[in-house]
């Protein structure tokens, strides 16, 4: 295998893990804050 080819695929790995993170990061958030609205309604 080539180094060039090696690189790429470790840029492409990083991209792919670098956008699941950020979906994860929203998802995390939205839920977050859904749970804390739904708490809310809850309570009252």
């Amino acid at each position: 295998m080539h180094i060039h080819t090696v690189m790429n695929k470790l840029t492409r790995i990083g991209a792919w893990r670098n956008s699941f993170l950020s979906i994860l990061k929203d998802f995390l958030i939205n839920g977050q804050l859904s749970l804390t609205s739904g708490w809310r309604s809850l309570k009252l």
